[in-house]
């Protein structure tokens, strides 16, 4: 069975869009605890395939050390599933 994971790394967003309820463009940063927890989580589940969707407000605001950390963590702790990412 195939996972959906949306992860939402922060609410943060420069955009200030008249419609959008999170436009704080200094909004915290997901841990990297709470990355691991989610790899805790989905290794206790049957399934094969993941793909796990960064959303939010921007989730680029997580910036490139959050994601260099990130990635690897969730690919080789749920290894030997096959992991997709998506923004």
């Amino acid at each position: 069975m195939p996972f959906h994971v949306m992860i939402i790394p922060t609410l943060g967003c420069p955009a200030n869009c008249s419609y959008c309820w999170s436009s704080e463009e200094k909004s915290p940063i997901m841990s990297i605890e709470t990355i691991t927890e989610v790899v805790k989580w989905l290794k206790s589940l049957r399934g094969d395939n993941v793909t796990f969707t960064f959303h939010g407000g921007e989730p680029l605001l997580a910036g490139a050390d959050f994601y260099m950390e990130a990635l690897p963590l969730l690919v080789k702790g749920l290894s030997p599933r096959k992991i997709a990412f998506a923004i």
